[in-house]
């Protein structure tokens, strides 16, 4: 009788255990070896060296100075201030470069609500051409999206929705959101 009862017991506390893990799941978190990273063109590149983005150019990923922290929110905000710090169109002798150095963005918060991942920014992000706004466009979603656990993002510029600031055909509206599916397709 004493085994049976050990064995209910245990039993119950498995599965209240199962489900109080499948009730509270531990918050999101992102690999925490190694520095954050960020995204910068290579100009003309024809996508030889990087993901194809604009105009003929490629987009790849640049190792910042600050580590990963695995908290999701933390890293993508510590991985946008390093992209947005850079006040020089030429990342040093690389040959890569930004297209927001011009811009006076900073970012005001970072916040993960269900599958949206919330990023608003401060300043101002003026827009240059087809060729340079397909850049910026690229270096910020690929800066966001490279992190797992959301599937959209809405993304704000002193309140004003990046996704419609970059849309030229006046289709978008203010609460449209960018998905994982179009940053994956620069």
């Amino acid at each position: 009788m004493f085994r049976r009862t050990l064995l209910a017991m245990l039993g119950l506390a498995l599965l209240t255990a199962c489900t109080l893990s499948q009730l509270f799941p531990p918050p999101l978190a992102t690999e925490t070896a190694g520095p954050v990273q960020f995204y910068l063109i290579i100009p003309e590149d024809g996508g030889a060296n990087g993901q194809p983005v604009g105009c003929g150019d490629s987009i790849i990923a640049v190792d910042g100075q600050t580590a990963r922290t695995g908290n999701l929110t933390d890293d993508v905000r510590a991985s946008l201030g390093e992209l947005l710090s850079l006040t020089s169109p030429d990342y040093g002798q690389s040959g890569f470069v930004t297209s927001l150095h011009d811009s006076t963005l900073t970012v005001a918060d970072v916040r993960l609500e269900g599958d949206t991942l919330y990023v608003e920014f401060d300043g101002s992000l003026q827009l240059l051409g087809v060729c340079a706004d397909a850049r910026m466009r690229a270096q910020l979603l690929a800066t966001i999206f490279q992190y797992e656990g959301f599937d959209e993002a809405m993304i704000t510029v002193s309140g004003d929705n990046l996704k419609q600031l970059f849309d030229a055909s006046g289709m978008v509206g203010p609460d449209e959101t960018f998905t994982r599916d179009e940053a994956q397709r620069l």
